[in-house]
């Protein structure tokens, strides 16, 4: 019986530390503190770039100094996150899985999704449009200057699908086949790619390597969230047959081979047309449209989104510790 309790002891930690996680987001939402583990990424991030990245290096360089910057943040949080794990579990189970759930909880975003959101809500009922474009701006990388209400909310919506995708399914994806560790390493390259990922004359090359691996990363993550928002759709007035149908056509337009997915799923269920014309720095970028305008955009389809996304990662939270559950069953099972 001793025997089959320390194997079960696996599977059913994983299941108490994503409930953990997930209380913990939900109760008290993503702290802005400078010892955030996202925001030391960010910093250690920053630092390296200082010496790895010169304009008067040459592309070469850069590429490979981008390569360096890659794998010493990838091995680093790994390595750190890992071995602090480790020995919290050696020196007690309890306080193991609150290290384990305190670190999951600070890779996912759904409190904070949820606050920011809510706020973006208040100022567009109130007609604020200087304030919605502050809030906006804080979750979105294009310029909100200039933007009315409809082009803040459909960039508040395709910031929620993209945030669904690489923000919730993507860190619970790699919590579900390598614990923690992974899921921490996964955040550190999307945090690396938000930072140094950009197609501009600085980082187009010296982040070629880091948005590389980020796609091929969120390439499953990405098509998760299509697939369960797709299902899900239902819950906010959507048709499941025609959200597929959005999606096998309109996943592809986006020039992101991940965020097409579950923008398309959005898109879909919400009945609404996403895409256009963007700025970014300055710049104007045209995006190609994803799905079918059914209606105009109004400040309920935001809350409609928002939805959606908890939903969409409340499903998947069950689904990994009915796969836990599953793995303990057959281990149980094989030790008998």
């Amino acid at each position: 019986m001793l025997d089959c309790l320390i194997i079960l002891k696996f599977p059913l930690n994983r299941i108490i530390i994503i409930f953990l996680a997930f209380m913990l987001d939900f109760i008290f939402s993503d702290p802005q503190s400078r010892l955030h583990p996202v925001v030391i990424m960010g910093n250690f991030i920053k630092f390296l770039e200082k010496g790895l990245l010169k304009d008067s290096y040459s592309k070469g360089k850069k590429k490979i100094n981008g390569f360096i910057i890659l794998a010493v943040v990838s091995l680093i949080t790994y390595a750190v996150s890992f071995f602090l794990i480790f020995y919290s579990f050696r020196l007690n189970l309890i306080f193991g899985n609150i290290v384990s759930a305190v670190l999951l909880y600070f890779m996912i975003c759904n409190g904070s999704m949820i606050e920011h959101t809510k706020r973006i809500i208040g100022s567009m009922k109130d007609g604020n449009i200087e304030r919605s474009r502050k809030e906006v701006g804080r979750i979105v990388g294009r310029s909100t200057k200039d933007l009315g209400f409809k082009g803040l909310i459909r960039a508040t919506i395709e910031s929620i699908s993209e945030n669904t995708s690489d923000g919730l399914i993507g860190p619970l994806f790699y919590y579900l086949i390598g614990g923690v560790p992974l899921a921490i390493l996964y955040r550190a390259v999307n945090t690396l790619d938000s930072t140094v990922g950009y197609k501009n004359e600085r980082y187009i090359d010296f982040g070629y390597y880091s948005a590389k691996f980020d796609d091929i990363l969120n390439f499953i993550p990405a098509r998760l969230t299509a697939l369960m928002s797709g299902f899900l759709s239902f819950s906010v007035g959507g048709r499941v047959k025609e959200t597929f149908s959005i999606i096998k056509r309109f996943s592809s337009r986006h020039e992101s081979p991940n965020s097409g997915f579950p923008e398309s799923a959005f898109a879909g269920a919400l009945g609404l047309r996403l895409g256009g014309i963007n700025y970014y720095f300055g710049a104007k970028k045209t995006c190609k449209y994803i799905g079918i305008k059914k209606k105009d955009f109004e400040v309920g389809d935001i809350g409609k989104a928002l939805k959606l996304s908890i939903l969409t990662s409340v499903l998947f939270m069950f689904l990994v510790v009915i796969l836990y559950l599953l793995f303990s069953y057959i281990l149980y099972i094989a030790s008998k």
